[in-house]
């Protein structure tokens, strides 16, 4: 059976519980909210589509348990999706690490659909005990006729440490809401390949002192593809530590989008928070829209936010060609050199060595027809 998106909703027999989330949900975001003004999703909202149940595939060890549960309705983010992803689901997949876990090889968790047309709703909890160190690789694989809409909660316990790598081709939009306690660690790190659209958010609350969270993410995007990463970081408490660094690469008629808030909470002194977003567009048509924000209450906080919008800089491109190189490949060096600084920080050598190679693809075969 297939509904448009937004009309599925009237063709389901909702619980208690998801009438409760329905009569919080304020309908479908549009052009006209200064969140959703650059995000068009009338496409996706109005395409038939199948209403799937996702098949997740995880690669743990023992010292990982995984299984399913209810699906959360108490604080959920005050979001659209986040309230249809909770009205459209059937369950949620827990990942409980235990503390005995201190392994430097990733724990594989895969999503992948094969079917056209198809819309799926992913709540995932994830819950890093105390002194656990984990590695977890994401993939997200769809259709690009699908949409995938996944809500992730995580929860890192004092002392613990959760790096998460994300890889994502599909049409999606995501919302992460993460919780780091007492010197607790989250680092992730994102890499989007032609997505026709994509939207992740991440909304981490750095709870305690001591409390750090690192955001790396890389888009390379062409045609009229469009990404948009929304970040908000809240330093809670006192000594906590937060950065981002973002960076698209744009061919064609692409778009991307950074909207990023750093908030500092009143009486969190000590707090140092960075956030750079980085764009470089090679086509006189693509377009970068970032909005760095910096809101602070407290006093003694080492805190910066910037942006980057150009092309290739002429003088480093005439530089290696003085040093022998054509045209291309000074080019294509100066583009692996603007996406390798995000790569590098993936912890997991064979992880690094995957993106690499698919960036270098990706440059080349956009590069060679431009």
């Amino acid at each position: 059976m297939m509904h448009p998106y937004r009309d599925w909703i009237h063709h389901l027999v909702l619980s208690e519980d998801k009438k409760t989330t329905y009569a919080q949900f304020q309908g479908f975001p549009d052009l006209s909210q200064e969140d959703w003004k650059y995000n068009d999703f009338n496409a996706c909202l109005n395409a038939p589509c199948h209403l799937l149940k996702p098949v997740l595939q995880v690669n743990a060890p023992d010292t990982v348990r995984v299984f399913t549960k209810p699906l959360q309705f108490q604080n959920l983010p005050q979001h659209p999706f986040a309230y249809l992803n909770t009205l459209y689901a059937d369950e949620a997949i827990s990942l409980e690490i235990s503390g005995q876990h201190q392994s430097d090889l990733p724990i594989q968790l895969q999503l992948k659909d094969d079917q056209q047309d198809s819309a799926l709703h992913f709540q995932l909890s994830i819950h890093v005990k105390k002194g656990a160190h984990a590695h977890l690789d994401m993939h997200y694989l769809c259709q690009q006729s699908g949409f995938l809409n996944a809500l992730v909660f995580i929860d890192i316990e004092p002392e613990a440490s959760l790096f998460l790598y994300r890889y994502s081709s599909s049409q999606k939009i995501g919302i992460d809401q993460i919780h780091v306690h007492n010197q607790g660690t989250f680092n992730a790190v994102s890499f989007i390949d032609s997505p026709f659209l994509y939207r992740q958010e991440f909304h981490v609350h750095l709870q305690t002192p001591q409390a750090k969270s690192d955001l790396s993410g890389l888009a390379i995007l062409g045609q009229q593809q469009e990404v948009t990463h929304h970040i908000h970081m809240k330093h809670h408490h006192p000594e906590t530590t937060g950065s981002q660094l973002f960076k698209h690469v744009l061919f064609d008629h692409s778009k991307s989008e950074f909207l990023g808030l750093i908030t500092v909470c009143p009486k969190a002194h000590g707090v140092q928070s960075y956030q750079l977003n980085q764009n470089l567009l090679l086509s006189d048509h693509s377009r970068a829209l970032s909005r760095p924000q910096l809101k602070i209450d407290a006093d003694d906080v080492q805190c910066s936010h910037g942006c980057t919008v150009g092309q290739l800089d002429e003088q480093a491109l005439f530089y290696l060609r003085t040093r022998g190189l054509s045209l291309n490949a000074a080019k294509k060096c100066m583009m692996q050199g603007f996406v390798s600084e995000v790569i590098q920080k993936v912890g997991v050598d064979s992880i690094k060595e995957q993106w690499l190679d698919k960036a270098n693809s990706f440059l080349t075969a956009y590069e060679s027809i431009h």
